[in-house]
């Protein structure tokens, strides 16, 4: 062998540890399990967890939890993207900025309406219809926290992945 010549280890394609694809799982399932809700809620189903379901649901509000549980569905399918093998089929580029997009907006809707509850309950914001605080407080403690842990698990497996990957080059 020459002297300076040195043989490079092959860099290898193995997948992402096993927390980064147990985040990405859980961010897929967060869509998943909040994508069903809106069908539930676009076929007219109750669960008595929200101030929109009516007896009759209008065209609109049908066609919003359709577009939602739609959306949803395509946002569990990026989080998982970004840790499969068929995930790269998809240019880097369009994954990432849709995770960072879907992330981002989780994460502001649940500060938003978690941070607009308070505001209303305290009295500080008033609102010009009274409405029931059964809905505020479920807004406030299941809705707002909900749409902030999607947004903090498509973030971490965001960051986790861009980490994963800056180490393999």
């Amino acid at each position: 062998m020459k002297k300076g010549f040195e043989m490079k280890k092959p860099v290898s394609f193995s997948r992402p540890s096993r927390l980064i694809v147990g985040i990405a799982y859980a961010a897929g399932a967060w869509a998943f399990l909040f994508a069903l809700l809106s069908f539930f809620w676009a076929a007219g189903g109750k669960t008595g967890l929200h101030e929109f379901e009516i007896e009759k649901p209008d065209a609109f509000l049908y066609a919003t939890n359709l577009i939602a549980a739609v959306l949803k569905v395509v946002a569990g399918l990026i989080a998982l993207a970004l840790v499969q093998p068929w995930g790269k089929r998809i240019p880097r580029w369009m994954l990432i900025t849709s995770a960072c997009v879907a992330g981002a907006i989780f994460i502001l809707h649940g500060l938003y309406s978690i941070l607009g509850d308070i505001l209303v309950i305290v009295g500080v914001v008033p609102i010009s219809e009274p409405t029931n605080s059964k809905w505020r407080l479920l807004d406030l403690y299941l809705w707002g926290p909900w749409w902030l842990l999607g947004g903090i698990l498509f973030a971490l497996v965001l960051w986790l992945t861009w980490r994963y990957r800056r180490a393999r080059v």
